[in-house]
């Protein structure tokens, strides 16, 4: 049984060995959970949460929208803050983590969770999961930045989520806030699904089983740019 939320220990992230399978549904009629995390750093190891968004949408229509800074419980570098705009005046005396976790789980219950470049979300997400003895998230996932390489190849300069929103003339930009992210997050998604379906992908499960799939998550796996 996961320990109450709240006692931390200490503890390296524990990551699914494998994606779980996606459902075999239209994507419109699936509920999605985009997701989009600040933090101090770029890797959990060195790094903590500095703000969460968590969008719930179906059908292209957002249906709830959290947001919530979080006290770090370490100094923000001044390169962050100028990045994020996060400043430390901003986290005083918001909560800790482990008290906004049960928040962010309960709005991804039932979806299919999103982001783009989502392993380093998941990577934040699921060290934070860990120091409180809970499981990591099992939820099925789609990546955005997969989806673009594979829709998108050869078209765009980058596949950055700014790049991405400038190219194709998203209503959203994105601007290193988890809020901003998460909308344009969905905006790209739905975009992307729509060009997808075009060439054959009707069903969620549709995108796991294509040969084009495997080649856009083997590219980032490889070493290719993929930071967002």
């Amino acid at each position: 049984m996961p320990a109450p939320f709240g006692r931390p220990v200490p503890g390296p992230p524990v990551a699914p060995e494998a994606d779980p399978l996606l459902p075999d549904r239209p994507p419109r009629e699936a509920r999605f959970a985009v997701v989009d995390v600040e933090t101090t750093g770029g890797s959990p190891s060195e790094a903590a949460l500095t703000e969460i968004a968590v969008g719930v949408f179906v059908d292209g229509h957002c249906l709830e929208l959290y947001e919530q800074l979080i006290d770090p419980q370490v100094p923000i570098p001044p390169f962050i803050t100028q990045l994020t705009g996060i400043s430390a005046a901003m986290v005083a005396g918001a909560p800790p983590v482990a008290a906004v976790l049960p928040e962010v789980l309960r709005r991804l219950e039932g979806c299919v969770l999103v982001g783009h470049n989502l392993p380093f979300d998941l990577s934040f997400l699921n060290a934070a999961l860990t120091a409180v003895r809970h499981p990591p998230l099992p939820h099925p996932r789609l990546d955005t930045l997969v989806l673009a390489r594979w829709a998108l190849a050869g078209q765009v300069p980058n596949f950055r989520l700014a790049t991405l929103a400038e190219a194709l003339g998203l209503d959203h930009q994105p601007a290193h806030r988890a809020a901003s992210d998460v909308l344009a997050t969905a905006e790209l998604l739905y975009l992307l699904l729509d060009r997808l379906a075009e060439h054959g992908v009707r069903t969620l499960s549709d995108l796991q089983r294509s040969p084009a799939w495997a080649r856009a998550v083997r590219w980032g796996r490889a070493g290719r740019p993929s930071h967002p």
